[in-house]
């Protein structure tokens, strides 16, 4: 999903900045990414301790430009599906 939201940045299918933005089942940040067009991307990556819980699949992944457009996906790599 980080590589779709830096390529669509790329040509042009998102309006920088682009913040991708991925949770756990229960709500909780896991990472926290903003792409520009102009300068370098920053990447937050919230408390791993988080990843290693159970209830911590489906993840929710939400990108959102600088334009209003957004886009969400939930991936559930247990059941090799992305809905």
């Amino acid at each position: 999903m980080l590589k779709h939201a830096w390529a669509g940045l790329q040509v042009g299918e998102f309006a920088p900045p682009v913040e991708v933005v991925i949770t756990s089942a229960t709500g909780d940040p896991l990472i926290h990414l903003r792409l520009t067009a102009f300068e370098r991307h920053t990447i937050k990556i919230c408390d791993e301790s988080k990843w290693r819980t159970p209830d911590v699949l489906p993840v929710t992944v939400t990108i959102t430009d600088g334009a209003g457009k957004v886009e969400m996906w939930e991936v559930d790599p247990r059941s090799q599906s992305i809905n």
